[in-house]
């Protein structure tokens, strides 16, 4: 009681004696704006001086009472305050409350720091005070996310999904399936220069897709990202009223715009190494992904003991890092991994001395086609075959000669959809490789990357509602996780007298993509009204 009558003093003393506090000693009213104002001018005075705590008890006014032309200053001054007392999760609560009101400059800096913030929590207060969350505070996502990474369960679902912050009200109701792309769409790819060829067969993936969907679908205007750079062309994309940015292609340059916080939601085609900013995602074909689903693929055959065997080169190496995270984080064990720094020709010397010959359950090989087929024959002279080889798709680069490639006969790896079976709405991969140059070859990938490029387009609003969705493409099961990036589910291929083909579980390669469409396209789709 004398803590409530010493804080209504306070209260007195500062001008601001209309607040009411109830009986449990919360307070349940603001002040006028005016008198809002002198609180605040005293409570910068009071912080100024180091005198927090009388500073914060200035400020006990509910966040959602607190006059709008005030929150800019009362939201960060708040969050502070109570980062100096210690308290903070209430300063995340803070900054979540101050976003809105923030150049979208300052936006992906406020949420760094408030992921900063909740990653000082212990689990315990973590979980109970993100529990503690009304329904519908600016910081329940945040919250939620921090505790997924950690792997806890939040109380309950996302609220705002990993879209929240984009304005989408304007684009057209979505169809039963979830079908909803916007009306227009930029995207952002090289079309001149060294990564030409790859942003033209990403470019043209996606306006096949789009041409073989005959409902209606949104104007497109390309711009080429090397001329002036991505920031640019985003920027002017924006202004001639783009409603998504689907692109850039280019690692730094996603990193760049997302550092910006960008104002209409970004679709990016590759991924960086913090989360996308509210309102935006991120697609890629990243080698990381790939040595993910290997080892989950071994883990569900309850294959947990592997070697591991890796080439020279970064892509091999960021394959066989995520495998060996994702593994130990399961359980599993790497009872040796074997680094191949020259190409060969024998390995046996390593081979026979390896830790792996006192027993393992498979074998996974991060290397090129002309490496593994080296190796191959050689675990088997070894005394290491007979088991289970699982690689990346990798194990394409230099292949493609059937007589050679039996050498990697039983070896599986994760593959798309689309160059396995017929996928509706798209011609056959091998006789559209023969008519279209972009389609063929190293280039199919990129271009399977570019029809599910349009596929999110279409779908990502219903994906980001919920964790549950997903839809079947051309590079895999697509969905979103909790941070905004896009996830990929592949298709499993082996090679079989030299050819690839299904593997022979069909394991993972998903339905067709179901057939959609009741008009024919209208207008030519190629550029805004």
């Amino acid at each position: 009681m004398n803590r409530l009558i010493a804080l209504c003093a306070l209260l007195f003393v500062t001008g601001c004696a209309s607040v009411m506090v109830d009986r449990g000693g919360g307070t349940r009213r603001a002040a006028s704006p005016e008198r809002a104002a002198e609180q605040l001018d005293r409570a910068q005075a009071a912080s100024a001086l180091g005198e927090a705590e009388t500073a914060l008890a200035s400020l006990e006014v509910p966040a959602e009472q607190v006059p709008e032309a005030l929150r800019a200053r009362w939201h960060p001054l708040r969050a502070d305050l109570l980062e100096r007392t210690g308290d903070d999760f209430g300063a995340a609560s803070e900054l979540a409350w101050a976003a809105p009101t923030l150049a979208a400059a300052d936006r992906a800096g406020n949420a760094q720091r408030i992921a900063a913030l909740l990653g000082r929590l212990p689990d315990h207060e973590l979980a109970s005070r993100t529990s503690a969350l009304p329904p519908g505070h600016p910081l329940y996502d945040a919250a939620a996310r921090a505790m997924m990474r950690r792997g806890l369960t939040p109380p309950r679902a996302i609220e705002g999904g990993v879209v929240a912050g984009a304005d989408t009200s304007a684009w057209p109701p979505a169809d039963p399936d979830g079908y909803r792309p916007p009306e227009r769409v930029a995207v952002l790819l090289p079309l001149s220069g060294d990564l030409a060829a790859a942003g033209e067969a990403v470019r043209d993936g996606y306006l096949t897709a789009l041409y073989g969907e005959h409902r209606r679908v949104p104007a497109v205007r390309f711009y080429d990202s090397e001329v002036g750079g991505a920031g640019e062309a985003y920027a002017q994309a924006v202004a001639e009223g783009a409603q998504l940015v689907v692109g850039p292609l280019a690692q730094e340059e996603v990193a760049a715009l997302f550092a910006r916080a960008p104002q209409v939601p970004l679709l990016a085609l590759n991924r960086v190494d913090t989360p996308p900013p509210p309102g935006s995602v991120s697609f890629s074909l990243a080698p990381e992904d790939e040595g993910v689903a290997v080892a989950e693929r071994l883990l569900q055959r309850g294959l947990r003991r592997v070697l591991v065997i890796v080439g020279g080169d970064d892509h091999a190496r960021r394959s066989a890092g995520a495998f060996r995270q994702r593994l130990a984080q399961q359980g599993g064990e790497i009872v040796d991994e074997i680094a191949l720094t020259t190409p060969g020709p024998d390995y046996t010397p390593m081979l026979v001395a390896s830790p792996a010959m006192g027993g393992f359950d498979a074998v996974f090989l991060a290397m090129r086609a002309p490496q593994a087929r080296l190796l191959v024959p050689q675990l088997t002279a070894s005394g290491l075959g007979g088991r289970p080889m699982l690689a990346t798709s990798l194990i394409l680069s230099g292949g493609g000669n059937p007589q050679q490639d039996r050498e990697l006969d039983g070896v599986e790896y994760p593959e798309l959809p689309w160059a396995l079976l017929p996928q509706p709405g798209l011609p056959d991969a091998a006789s559209l490789g023969d008519r279209l140059p972009s389609a063929r070859g190293n280039a199919l990938r990129l271009f399977a990357f570019g029809v599910d490029a349009w596929k999110l387009t279409a779908y990502l609003d219903m994906l980001a509602g919920s964790s549950e969705s997903g839809i079947n493409g051309a590079t895999g099961e697509l969905g979103l996780d909790a941070f905004g990036n896009v996830t990929r589910t592949p298709a499993w291929a082996m090679f079989s007298g030299g050819r690839t083909r299904p593997a022979l579980d069909g394991a993972l390669i998903p339905e067709p993509v179901q057939p959609v469409g009741v008009e024919e396209i209208g207008g030519d789709g190629g550029a805004f009204d």
